[in-house]
């Protein structure tokens, strides 16, 4: 006889979570999502690798997508879906792979990216920093 492992007694857990124990109280945003073994990748997963490494996503309170991360060992904070973090995940894959990536490939690892970080990630303060020029005549 058939049983839905979803229908099960009360007492008995569910065979699958949808959301992993750590990513509801938000702090495994950035977990590795590399397959077992010597399983042949998508470009998407490979980017996705990538993307996740090093990387801290997190969501302001107006549910914004952030990423914070380093370049050439300088900090940086993106909107994750800015333009600006579209061309370094271009950049950071060719770097990787030394292939170039399609631009819906990529704008479907942005929408996931921005889901994890608003659903899973979490809320941080946001500051834009202005600072006055030294040539800056006032």
């Amino acid at each position: 006889m058939y049983q839905n492992p979803f229908f099960k007694k009360p007492d008995e857990p569910k065979p699958t979570q949808l959301v992993p124990p750590e990513a509801a109280s938000g702090t495994a945003v950035a977990q590795s999502h590399k397959p077992p073994g010597n399983i042949k990748t998508s470009p998407t997963q490979e980017l996705l690798d990538i993307a996740f490494e090093g990387k801290h996503y997190f969501r302001s309170d107006m549910k914004q997508a952030f990423v914070a991360l380093t370049v050439h060992g300088s900090k940086e904070t993106f909107k994750v879906r800015s333009e600006d973090f579209k061309k370094y995940l271009r950049w950071l894959y060719y770097g990787t792979y030394k292939k170039i990536i399609p631009g819906y490939l990529i704008q479907e690892v942005v929408e996931l990216l921005e889901a994890k970080a608003i659903y899973e990630g979490l809320e941080e303060p946001v500051f834009k920093r202005v600072a006055n020029h030294a040539t800056a005549s006032t």
